[in-house]
C-alpha cells in the first residue's frame, strides 16, 4: 500500500490500518512509542514558545518566512499524533467509555476523518522539513548559525527522520500533491504580501532575495530601492515546488521503504524464534548505533580539525565529549551482544526465571549489587555513564551561561548543547539504573581533569578558564571546589531525578506493572 501503483486512488487517504497511525512499525508494545511522542511534542513545543518570544521581542517578521510555517506545522503534527496516540492508549486500557475515539464506518478503505487529518500533517510536514534542511543548506545559509538556525532549518529535520522511521504511517508518492500544494501557496502569500507593499525584518520589499517579484518597470514608477528579476523569481519558486520539492518527498519515501524493509526482516526473525519482544529492542539498537556512530564519527572530524590547534588538549569540553563517546560506543556494542546472544540462544529456563525474579525483589528493596549477573562489560558501561552525563550538563549551562558569546558553530553546538540533549535522550530511554552514591565518579572524573590542568598549567602557564588561573589561588580554589565538589554532585542529582521520573512514566504508561515481566518499573536492566 506505500506505493502509488498508478492508481490514482491513492493520492486519497485511504486503505491503512488504523493501527498504523498510534504505534511503532516496529512492534505494539504502545508505551514506547508514546513516550517518543510526548518528547518530542515537548521539545518541539517548548523551542517554539521560546522561538515564537525571541522574534516577536526582536520583530523579525516570524510569520512571514516559509520555514517557520514548516516548523507550525511539524508542531501541530506532533501534538495531533500524541493525542490520537495517548486517546487510543486510553481506550484500549481502560474497560469503560469515558473517553473514545469515534467510530467511523469503514467503506472502501475509509479511514476515520482524524486518521486521515494526521496523514495529511505527516507527509506535508516532514516533506517540508527535508525540504528546508535541503533548501536552507544549499542556498541561504551564510557563515555560523544561532540556535533558532539550527532548530529550525537542522534539528526539525532530525526529528522528521526519527518520526518517519519509528511511525508505522505509509508513505505514497502521489502523495507529493499536497506539500506541493503547501509550496504554492506560500508562493501565493509572498506574492500578495509583496503586492501590499510587505517588507521583511531589513526592510527589503521581499521576504527572500532570491524571490524578488519587482520588475523594471514597477522600478521606474517606484524608484526608491533597486530592481529584483521577476524572471528569476518565477524559476525559482518553479523550480522549488516542481523540483525540490518532489524530490524531499522522494527521499521521504525511501526512507519509509527502508523501514519497512528492516522492520519486515526483524519481525520474521522474532516469529521465527518465537522471541516477539525483540521487537522493542530493535529500535534501541537503531538508537545506539545511531547515536554510537555519529558521536565517533563527529569526535574524528574534531581532532582532524582542531588537534593541532593551540590549547586544544586543556578544555573541559573536549575531555568530556570523549567520555561520552566512549560510553555510548560502549553501549552501542553492549547492546549489539547482547540481541545477537539472545537471537542465538534458546527460551529462558525456569532457573533463568528465578534468578531474573530475584534480581527484580533485590532492585525494588534496593539492594542490588554487582554481584547480581552483572558483568564486566555492565560495570564499564555503567561506570562511563556516570562519568559522562554530569559534567555534560555543566559543559551546557557552563558555556551557554558564562562563556558564549551567543555566536555557534557546528563544533560548539554538538560539544555544549547537543551533548546535554543525548544525555537527557539516553536517560529517558535506557535501562541503566542511577545510584545517588555513584556521584563518586564524576566527582573523580572532575578531580582528574583539574589535575591535568594544573600540571598543564605548571608547565606552559596557559590559562584557558578564567576562573582557573592558579596565579590567583583564591579564585581557583574557590572554583575548583564549587566544581568538583558542589556542582558535580548536585548534577549527579539532577541525573537521578531523570531516573526517577523515567521510572515513574514507565509505571504510569504499564499501569504500574511492566509489560514483559509484570514487577515494578523502578527495576533497570544494565544493558
Amino acid at each position: 500500500m506505500g506505493c502509488c501503483g498508478g492508481k490514482c486512488e491513492n493520492v486519497l487517504f485511504r486503505n491503512a490500518k488504523n493501527g498504523d497511525f498510534v504505534q511503532s512499525a516496529w512492534g505494539k508494545s504502545r508505551a514506547p512509542y508514546i513516550a517518543f511522542r510526548g518528547f518530542f511534542t515537548l521539545f518541539l513545543v517548548v523551542f517554539l514558545i521560546w522561538h515564537l518570544y525571541d522574534s516577536f521581542s526582536r520583530d523579525t517578521l516570524y510569520f512571514t518566512k516559509a520555514d517557520n510555517w514548516g516548523y507550525l506545522l511539524l508542531v501541530i503534527y506532533f501534538i495531533w499524533a500524541l493525542v490520537l496516540a495517548c486517546v487510543d492508549y486510553w481506550q484500549k486500557q481502560s474497560s469503560t467509555e469515558v473517553i473514545r475515539l469515534p467510530k467511523v464506518e469503514d467503506l472502501e478503505g475509509r479511514l476515520p476523518w482524524y486518521f486521515q487529518v494526521q496523514w495529511l500533517l505527516f507527509n506535508v510536514s516532514l516533506t517540508v522539513a527535508f525540504f528546508v534542511l535541503f533548501v536552507y543548506n544549499g542556498l541561504v545559509i551564510k557563515g555560523t548559525s544561532s540556535v533558532q538556525d539550527v532548530a529550525v532549518h537542522i534539528l526539525n529535520a532530525v526529528v522528521a527522520l526519527l518520526d518517519v522511521l519509528v511511525c508505522g504511517i505509509h508513505v505514497r508518492l502521489l502523495h507529493v500533491v499536497y506539500p506541493m500544494c503547501f509550496g504554492l501557496f506560500y508562493v501565493i502569500f509572498a506574492l500578495i504580501y509583496w503586492g501590499a507593499g510587505g517588507k521583511d525584518a531589513e526592510g527589503n520589499p521581499y521576504v527572500y532575495s532570491i524571490i524578488d517579484f519587482r520588475s523594471e518597470t514597477l522600478y521606474r514608477l517606484i524608484p526608491s530601492g533597486v530592481s529584483g528579476d521577476p524572471g528569476l523569481a518565477a524559476g525559482v519558486c518553479t523550480g522549488l515546488i516542481f523540483l525540490a520539492v518532489p524530490l524531499a518527498h522522494g527521499f521521504l519515501y525511501l526512507l519509509y521503504r527502508l523501514r519497512t524493509h528492516v522492520a519486515h526482516i526483524f519481525v520474521d526473525i522474532c516469529l521465527y524464534t518465537s522471541l516477539q519482544w525483540l521487537g522493542t529492542q530493535i529500535p534501541f539498537l537503531v538508537y545506539r548505533l545511531t547515536v554510537a556512530s555519529f558521536c565517533l564519527g563527529f569526535l574524528m572530524w574534531l581532532l582532524a580539525k582542531y588537534a593541532a590547534t593551540e590549547n586544544y588538549f586543556f578544555y573541559a569540553t573536549y575531555y568530556g565529549f570523549y567520555i561520552l563517546t566512549a560510553y555510548f560506543l560502549c553501549s552501542a556494542v553492549v547492546t549489539c551482544v547482547g540481541l545477537f546472544r539472545a537471537l542465538s540462544s534458546v527460551q529462558p529456563t525456569d532457573t533463568d526465571r528465578d534468578q531474573e525474579t530475584a534480581h527484580q525483589s533485590n532492585a525494588e528493596q534496593g539492594n542490588v549489587t554487582t554481584q547480581n549477573n552483572l558483568r564486566w562489560f555492565h560495570q564499564v558501561q555503567w561506570l562511563l555513564m556516570n562519568m559522562a552525563f554530569s559534567p555534560a550538563i555543566i559543559i551546557t549551562i557552563g558555556f551557554t551561561g558564562f562563556l558564549s558569546d551567543g555566536q555557534y558553530n557546528f563544533k560548539d553546538l554538538t560539544t555544549h548543547i547537543l551533548n546535554t540533549a543525548l544525555v537527557f535522550v539516553d536517560v529517558l530511554v535506557c535501562g541503566v539504573p542511577v545510584r545517588v552514591l555513584h556521584a563518586v565518579y564524576p566527582v573523580m572524573f572532575g578531580f582528574a581533569y583539574i589535575v591535568l590542568y594544573a600540571v598543564s598549567w605548571a608547565a606552559t602557564g596557559t590559562v584557558v578558564y578564567w576562573f582557573l588561573d592558579f596565579s590567583k589561588p583564591a579564585l581557583s580554589s574557590a572554583a575548583v571546589l564549587g566544581f568538583v565538589l558542589v556542582a558535580l554532585p548536585l548534577f549527579h542529582l539532577l541525573f537521578y531525578g531523570l531516573y526517577l521520573l523515567r521510572c515513574r512514566l514507565l509505571m504510569w504508561l504499564s499501569g504500574g506493572k511492566t509489560p514483559a515481566t509484570g514487577t515494578n518499573p523502578a527495576r533497570a536492566a544494565p544493558v
